[in-house]
């Protein structure tokens, strides 16, 4: 019979900045997209890649620099994205729900 399993109340730190986030081969080509922002060859870049693999993580180093504003999909009207400014990359999503993409980041 093994002991039970002890519980620790220990404090916890969201750790999404720059700087906590773990560059690799297979993410590199992702970072380096963020951090051309504002420099981007379009208006709109789409980060792709499997659950837990660090779009969210990226996504918010972004909208860090950027000030953009992050938007729920489920409550979204696109007639309100005709109203941002020109050339200001300011809003990002993740959908979800029937017919998603999900695993997607949309950053426009």
């Amino acid at each position: 019979m093994s002991p039970a399993q002890l519980a620790f109340d220990l404090p916890h730190r969201a750790a999404l900045g720059a700087e906590d986030f773990l560059v690799s081969d297979c993410n590199l080509a992702a970072v380096r997209m963020v951090d051309a922002w504002p420099d981007w060859p379009g208006p709109v870049q789409v980060l792709v890649g499997p659950a837990a693999s660090g779009k969210t993580h990226l996504v918010r180093v972004w909208q860090e620099r950027s000030g953009a504003e992050a938007l729920d999909p489920t409550t979204l009207d696109v007639r309100s994205l005709d109203a941002r400014p020109q050339g200001q990359p300011s809003r990002w999503r993740t959908p979800t729900g029937p017919g998603s993409t999900s695993g997607r980041c949309f950053i426009s």
